[in-house]
């Protein structure tokens, strides 16, 4: 009897132990450590080891002429650190920071993520767990100057979704990998490995199409209820340089994207430009006006719990504009253009030079009068010298000016001809009119 009673009772031990093994993370904050693992041009599950924790400065970041790249912390102890949130089994990616992998046959492969916007993830009731780093890009140490940064990893195209990361299988040409599901490691902390098998894309030049395999070992912490939060994107319409379109500078649009989660509502958002407060209130975008030169634009986002989230962006406001020229002779009597004059109408003339420009109210001017007359092979020029003034004989005078502004753009030439008539030829056209 004791025997038959004792079986059944084993087995009932058993299953709760299986069941017990994983227990549903709950929507809140997590941080996902990745605590040792492997990358290789090749086959992981051979033995190879390349994502190890950065042990020097050199292998943390590289400064080029792109930049400096790169996000590993020095000696933690640590692969890479995560920090999600979880709703509702879907994962938002707050932070995202990865040591280099070593030892490729691009030397070091600095790693990081500037932006987390693309990433995203799933972890179900089982335990199974996927993750898409879109975002994630690297620079090669030996060909940090030829191929720049680049998109870790996106085989397909330039652009697109980055290669999963996942707890099941993955395979490419040259290996079959197999990730674990999610178990429980203690309280609110839960264990696996995530593996990707995929090949080079054709952002990375002579290496697109070369095998790579990547393993992840994980630790997922909880960090507690999820917190109401929001983050601010700043977009200025137009882009980050504008061109100044009135006196002075330029009305510029900035346009605060907010999204909020978690519960969070919005309470105000605070605009400052170059520190100084322009708008308070529940506006997400004002039109400000920015003078030339570089501003900086921030943009603050306070929640009605208090919690706040900024975002800062830079506009530079240019003048690249000619400023417009218009010549002319004028009569000074009438202040009418004139083209020709006779002989006795001489001190009646006056130049004009008219210059304008959007940004410059008052761009100078400036312009040289010279005579023009026909001549032919042999002529002999008389110059005549009277009272500290030049005189040639002259059928008409070309004024040329030109304008600059503020900003140092130049004008194109504007010319203006005056034809003088001699009062001969003056009377002979009025005799045969």
């Amino acid at each position: 009897m004791n025997k038959l009673l004792l079986v059944p009772f084993f087995v009932l031990l058993s299953i709760a132990n299986a069941q017990a093994a994983f227990t549903p993370l709950t929507d809140g904050d997590y941080q996902m450590l990745i605590t040792g693992g492997c990358f290789t041009f090749g086959d992981c599950s051979a033995g190879f080891n390349d994502n190890v924790d950065n042990t020097s400065n050199a292998q943390t970041r590289i400064t080029t002429s792109q930049g400096t790249f790169g996000s590993g912390i020095i000696g933690d102890g640590l692969v890479g650190v995560i920090d999600f949130t979880l709703t509702s089994g879907n994962i938002t990616v707050t932070s995202f920071s990865q040591d280099s992998y070593i030892a490729t046959a691009g030397g070091t492969f600095y790693i990081e993520a500037p932006d987390t916007t693309g990433m995203t993830g799933s972890i179900d009731n089982t335990g199974n767990m996927t993750f898409q780093p879109t975002g994630r890009r690297a620079i090669a140490q030996f060909f940090a100057e030829s191929l720049g940064v680049q998109p870790w990893n996106i085989a397909n195209s330039p652009t697109g979704t980055a290669d999963e990361w996942t707890t099941g299988s993955q395979t490419n040409a040259t290996a079959a990998l197999n990730g674990s599901p999610l178990q429980d490691s203690g309280t609110d902390q839960w264990t696996g490995t995530m593996v990707s098998a995929s090949t080079v894309g054709p952002a990375w030049g002579f290496f697109v199409g070369t095998p790579y395999t990547e393993i992840f070992n994980i630790t997922i912490t909880s960090q507690g209820p999820q917190i109401p939060r929001a983050s601010v994107r700043i977009t200025p319409q137009g882009g980050a340089t504008q061109e100044c379109s009135e006196t002075g500078g330029s009305s510029v649009t900035y346009v605060a994207t907010i999204e909020l989660f978690n519960g969070a509502e919005l309470s105000t958002v605070e605009w400052l430009i170059d520190g100084e407060v322009v708008n308070l209130g529940p506006e997400t975008s004002i039109t400000a006006f920015s003078s030339l030169g570089s501003h900086s634009v921030e943009a603050i986002a306070t929640l009605v719990t208090g919690q706040t989230s900024n975002d800062t962006t830079t506009v530079e406001v240019k003048d690249t504009q000619r400023p417009s020229l218009t010549a002319a002779f004028v009569d000074a009597r009438t202040h009418t253009t004139i083209t020709e004059i006779t002989d006795n109408e001489k001190h009646f003339v006056e130049v004009q030079l008219i210059a304008e420009d959007i940004c410059d109210s008052t761009p100078t001017s400036s312009g040289t009068i010279t005579p023009v007359f026909p001549v032919q092979n042999t002529d002999i020029i008389g110059v005549r010298g009277r009272k500290g003034q030049i005189n040639f004989p002259s059928t008409a005078l070309n004024l040329r000016g030109s304008a600059r502004d503020a900003s140092g753009n130049s004008s194109f030439e504007a010319n203006a001809m005056l034809h003088i008539i001699s009062s001969f030829e003056h009377d002979h056209f009025a005799n045969q009119h």
